[in-house]
C-alpha cells in the first residue's frame, strides 16, 4: 500500500487522532508512471532512465518550491 493510501486509511480508522496540515513541500509524493493510461509512452519504452531522471528532477524542484505541480482549477 502506498503512503497516501495508508495515511487515508489510518485517518478513517482513527478519527480521534488530530491530523495537522504541513507545507506541501514537506509532503511530496514521488512521481511515477501512471498505470491508468494507455500504456508506456515512447520515452518510457526507449529512454526509461531519462524519464526517471526527469521525474526525479521535477520532484526535487517541487520540493524546494521552484515549480508548482498542483492541480489547476477547471473552469
Amino acid at each position: 500500500m502506498y503512503i497516501d493510501a495508508a495515511l487515508t486509511l489510518f485517518r478513517r480508522q482513527n478519527p480521534d487522532v488530530v491530523c495537522l496540515v504541513t507545507d506541501p513541500c514537506l509532503s511530496v509524493q514521488k512521481g511515477s508512471q501512471s498505470n491508468l493510461g494507455k500504456g508506456k509512452s515512447w520515452v518510457g519504452e526507449n529512454l526509461p532512465q531519462a524519464q526517471a531522471l526527469a521525474r526525479a528532477l521535477r520532484d526535487e524542484c517541487w520540493r524546494y518550491g521552484l515549480v508548482d505541480i498542483t492541480a489547476k482549477e477547471r473552469r
